[in-house]
């Protein structure tokens, strides 16, 4: 985890015993007895099965995401942002033979949770809805997290052992933050290396003429010769002592500042631990202790609900061709604008983005979703705007790929459904998704003779086809249409008369 210090007084040369105001970057979860009767099992069930073997086959393990926003849905964070989030998840526990796979997300729309602005209350409604979704890891993504025992400090995320449930902050998903990593390594049994010292700052008056305590919060400091390692600290004899030092040397990699154990003896702690507190950039493995714990917690009993096989094994190799509208091209309706892409291999669901700028800056993004076939409709936008849109292919265990190209098109002038549809008269397309040269039927209802034109018209707005000019009689008439000669894309089927008009959106595939 990284380490951030907003030094308010800082003449640490003239006043070496000052201590100073800071806000630091932290980790909420605390190691509590039932976290280590768990770890404990796992150390001694790792022996037994002799973990971590390198020989293992890959371990799913389904991860289902809970993207919490305000109660008007506003201050969500981005699927794109979870998708690099799980990937750097996955790229960090590699050499473990684990695969984290995405289940799926969901929307949670509530400003306490979100905001973490009434602690208990905002746990209490996320162990609730945990309870509906037991079938898996359940990660909790909001703007703010923090914890009642947490009295100073930027909370970046915590495990709650209680309710078994991830809580990450918003701005740690992304391709460089290790605090996902960190947190479900509590997920797995491992408690920070540094246990006893949470809370407790190193002071810089210790010294080897002054060490620190042989005891701290009620737990033994692990020695520099490591003599009481199996009982002290984290409990593993492969992590160095640390003390919580990615506080006071997190930011260049190499503590050097000369901290000494109970004995007087100086250590050396681990910089590269993802469960320490030195900064993310430092951060690139588990010791083989912790590995083997996390082994053994996997394949514990109590985690069966955990392990499932995911939808697809398979990579998403390609990404996908943009095809409606046209690149530079535009849309006949602003409330009703329709994408459509092509289909790629081994992909089963597809995110789509919507944006004012061709960099997607977050700010300007004015539809994001996932959907599972290869189309969309964009139903709020801005009439006469230029958009940007593209698209990302991915199924359950790969969301590393690419976006594809980015188009822009620009919206329509008119809504769909604004003084052009008359009360009396609908039309129903059956099928409303058909191949190229095949048959529609086009049901027209209606509870009064009407005289009606009805036109198919493409995305530019122009008549390519004129199905029929002629009287309906009330009553349901039904039309069949040929679609040969039309091109795959997406069409409007439009009905006009006297009275107003009805339009209904027709796509013709390949």
């Amino acid at each position: 985890m990284k380490q951030t210090f907003k030094i308010l007084i800082a003449l640490m040369l003239c006043l070496p015993t000052m201590i100073f105001a800071q806000q630091r970057e932290i980790c909420g979860t605390d190691f509590t007895a039932e976290m280590e009767a768990r770890q404990l099992r796992n150390i001694a069930n790792a022996k037994l099965l002799g973990l971590p073997s390198a020989s293992r086959a890959i371990t799913y393990l389904g991860i289902k995401f809970h993207l919490v926003g305000n109660n008007d849905g506003s201050s969500r964070v981005s699927e794109a942002k979870v998708f690099e989030a799980l990937c750097k998840l996955n790229e960090n526990y590699l050499d473990q033979d684990v695969q984290f796979y995405l289940i799926d997300m969901y929307d949670m729309n509530n400003t306490v949770v979100n905001s973490h602005s009434n602690v208990n209350g905002a746990q209490f409604q996320m162990t609730a809805r945990k309870s509906q979704h037991n079938n898996a890891i359940n990660v909790f993504v909001c703007s703010s997290v923090n914890t009642s025992s947490v009295t100073q400090g930027i909370t970046l995320g915590y495990y709650s052992p209680s309710s078994d449930i991830i809580v990450l902050r918003a701005n740690q998903m992304n391709t460089t933050s290790t605090t996902f990593t960190h947190e479900m390594g509590h997920f797995l049994s491992l408690p920070h290396p540094f246990v006893g010292w949470e809370g407790t700052i190193y002071h810089d008056d210790y010294s080897a003429s002054n060490p620190p305590p042989a005891a701290l919060n009620g737990r033994n400091v692990e020695l520099a010769d490591g003599s009481n390692c199996s009982n002290s600290a984290d409990n593993f004899c492969d992590t160095a002592p640390d003390y919580g030092l990615g506080f006071l040397g997190g930011n260049n990699c190499t503590y050097s500042a000369g901290a000494v154990d109970p004995t007087g003896a100086l250590i050396n702690p681990d910089e590269t631990l993802y469960m320490s507190y030195f900064n993310d950039n430092c951060q690139n493995n588990f010791s083989n202790d912790q590995k083997a714990a996390i082994a053994a917690d996997i394949v514990d009993i109590s985690r069966n609900y955990i392990q499932k096989a995911p939808t697809s094994s398979n990579e998403v190799t390609a990404g996908p061709v943009l095809d409606v509208p046209l690149d530079n091209g535009a849309t006949e309706y602003y409330d009703q604008s329709y994408l459509i892409w092509n289909a790629v291999p081994n992909a089963t669901r597809y995110l789509v983005q919507v944006g004012r700028n061709a960099n997607f800056s977050a700010a300007l993004i004015v539809a994001e979703e996932i959907v599972s076939g290869t189309q969309f409709v964009a139903t709020n936008l801005n009439p006469n705007t230029l958009y940007y849109w593209r698209i990302m292919a991915f199924n359950d265990i790969d969301v590393c790929g690419n976006f594809s190209t980015t188009q822009k098109f620009t919206s329509g002038g008119f809504p769909v459904g604004t003084n052009n549809v008359f009360s009396n008269t609908s039309i129903q397309i059956q099928p409303n998704v058909v191949n190229e040269g095949n048959t529609i039927n086009l049901n027209i209802k209606t509870e009064k003779p009407i005289d009606a034109t009805i036109n198919i018209v493409n995305m530019a707005g122009q008549v390519v086809k004129n199905v029929e000019n002629t009287t309906f009689q009330s009553g349901t008439t039904t039309r069949q249409i040929s679609t040969t000669g039309l091109a795959a894309g997406v069409y409007i089927v439009n009905l006009q008369s006297a009275q107003g008009q009805i339009n209904e959106r027709l796509v013709i595939t390949k």
